[in-house]
């Protein structure tokens, strides 16, 4: 192989190189919008300390003796529920066991009510019916 065809050869390596490195870092943060814009028509964090801020508006939390987990309900109706008296949001779904019950109707120990693959939450935060088909 003569220096040519060497120099050819290292030439289009760093080409490639160059083209693949300079590809990754200029496309890299489009992705992530598009992902993002893909799921979600705005960007919403669920947390149970926004949740429990919109629950305590919406309703007045008793102050029973026996409510380990602050939700507003004692632990004798989370055992009628069936819900935990240890956490606030039984079924992780961003709705108080509360709100679920008192409010939307749902299932507090599914995070998904109406099984259509859309946890009740996302479902009301973008104006769908957590129990069917349709809108709010």
């Amino acid at each position: 192989m003569n220096k040519r065809n060497l120099f050819i050869i290292l030439f289009v390596i760093t080409i490639i190189l160059f083209l693949g490195i300079f590809s990754f870092f200029f496309f890299k943060d489009d992705v992530e919008d598009v992902a993002i814009e893909d799921y979600v028509k705005e960007p919403v964090i669920i947390n149970v300390d926004v949740e429990e801020d919109i629950a305590e508006e919406q309703f007045i939390f008793p102050d029973y003796e026996h409510d380990k987990d602050h939700d507003g309900m004692s632990d004798e109706e989370e055992l009628s529920f069936g819900t935990s008296d240890l956490e606030f949001d039984s079924d992780d779904d961003g709705l108080s066991d509360l709100v679920e019950i008192n409010k939307y109707g749902t299932d507090p120990t599914k995070r998904d009510s109406d099984d259509d693959g859309h946890g009740d939450a996302i479902e009301i935060i973008n104006g769908y019916d957590p129990l069917g088909p349709g809108k709010l």
